[in-house]
């Protein structure tokens, strides 16, 4: 059974979806509902400090970091990445920065690793 947190956030994504005439509901119309959920709120608050506090350590390490990915690299993930200097992708790894998708801007600094690479 779904907490009812989780039923409205699911039902927002498909109204989201249905608003836009989409055919399918996809992971960028779920992270927009998220938005308004209060205890997806309470953990992205919890967890990113964490996030940012990694990328932080990664990039000053004086020896080149390596970074595999097998699978999906989303959001923050890519961030991960981006810290990385090397990057060993999997046939099966898919990168999207999907706040693009949400016309929300990315981190600028993320950009610019991107960019440097």
């Amino acid at each position: 059974m779904l907490s009812p947190n989780l039923e409205q956030t699911l039902r927002r994504a498909l109204a989201y979806a249905n608003e836009r005439r989409h055919d399918y509901a996809t992971l960028e119309h779920l992270l927009l509902a998220l938005v308004d959920d209060q205890d997806a709120i309470a953990v992205m608050r919890r967890s990113l400090p964490r996030g940012i506090r990694l990328v932080a350590e990664i990039e000053p390490v004086p020896m080149p970091v390596i970074c595999a990915v097998d699978g999906g690299c989303f959001g923050a993930a890519v961030a991960l990445t981006l810290a990385c200097d090397i990057v060993l992708a999997g046939d099966d790894a898919a990168f999207a920065t999907t706040p693009a998708r949400l016309g929300l801007s990315y981190p600028a600094r993320d950009v610019a690793r991107l960019e440097a690479g």
